[in-house]
């Protein structure tokens, strides 16, 4: 079972779904940057998440989001390369259910994901 989020909280994470940074969220919603990144910590840390990847992964799709695990090093590179890989397709797959288009946040600007 999945903890209840606020309205505030949802936003957040819909806002990270559409790729922002912390500080692109931040000024979206009238906070400082470091604020948003504590407050998407906290969320991480309450779902069990190790990324942003993972939190939203959890919180938009509960049901088809991997279970978190033990630290994954050790696991072969191929397993941790489809856990990454399905939940990039998830977060593609809701992003494209919301008309929004995936931006990966760690490519450069003007350069294509």
């Amino acid at each position: 079972m999945t903890p209840p989020l606020s309205a505030d909280e949802r936003a957040l994470v819909d806002l990270l779904a559409e790729g922002l940074s912390a500080a692109a969220i931040g000024r979206r919603i009238f906070i400082s940057e470091r604020r948003a990144q504590e407050r998407v910590q906290v969320l991480m840390a309450r779902f069990g998440a190790r990324n942003a990847a993972q939190l939203v992964a959890a919180v938009l799709a509960p049901e088809t989001a991997p279970a978190v695990t033990e630290p994954l090093c050790g696991e072969p590179a191929e397993l941790i390369a489809a856990r990454r890989g399905a939940l990039v397709t998830d977060l593609r797959q809701y992003q494209a259910d919301r008309g929004t288009p995936y931006r990966n946040p760690r490519a450069r600007s003007g350069v294509a994901a």
